[in-house]
């Protein structure tokens, strides 16, 4: 399999983790975000929508979204499960990855941050809306797994949510938010940076 990845780029941690996690193998295929090469026409004959990650799987498949890559290796390799081993857990594993995925990744990206340079808005524009949106997505996320005991999200074994709770964390050290109003989240983060997988994959 080759990843389509960029370094600092969240949705290709998750995949690089989950793949980790699965021990399958991987040949990295760096696309510099920051250089535009993402915006290639070479790049968007593999995505067209000039996003990482792309996965490109032994026999040709492209998938270019994260969460969709995390149900196709939970088919491929079925150990670990990541994306629930009952209906409940998965519907809430579900929920955490849609609150991080859909409503705080979308606000604290390059693409944001180009388009608002690009409509003129004052360069602390972009800094203040991540902080807000990593914010009250934490919030939620904290709630979300509020009272457990378990030492992962929502079991004593990794799942999507804690993939995608572990490049969110990074991005909001990056943005100087408070994490100290999220203990649980934090200490779900020193679970899983026990673990190979979690560390910088």
């Amino acid at each position: 399999m080759k990843l389509c990845s960029f370094r600092n780029s969240s949705a290709s941690r998750r995949v690089r983790i989950a793949t980790a996690l699965k021990g399958a193998s991987l040949d990295i295929v760096e696309v510099d975000l920051s250089a535009g090469e993402q915006l290639s026409h070479e790049y968007r004959s593999v995505n067209p929508q000039g996003l990482v990650p792309a996965l490109i799987t032994n026999d040709g498949l492209v998938i270019t979204q994260s969460l969709a890559i995390m149900a196709w290796l939970d088919a491929k390799f079925p150990k670990p499960v990541l994306l629930g081993l009952t209906q409940a857990c998965r519907v809430k594993i579900l929920e955490f990855v849609s609150v991080v995925g859909c409503d705080v990744h979308p606000l604290q990206g390059l693409r944001l941050s180009r388009w608002l340079d690009q409509a003129g808005s004052p360069p602390e524009a972009f800094s203040v809306i991540a902080r807000r949106a990593i914010s009250d997505g934490l919030a939620t996320c904290e709630h979300l797994v509020h009272g457990g005991t378990t030492r992962f999200c929502f079991s004593n074994e990794p799942s999507a949510a804690d993939i995608w709770l572990i490049p969110q964390l990074n991005n909001a050290r990056r943005f100087g938010v408070d994490l100290t109003t999220y203990p649980r989240l934090v200490g779900i983060e020193q679970s899983c940076l026990a673990l190979a997988a979690f560390r910088d994959p």
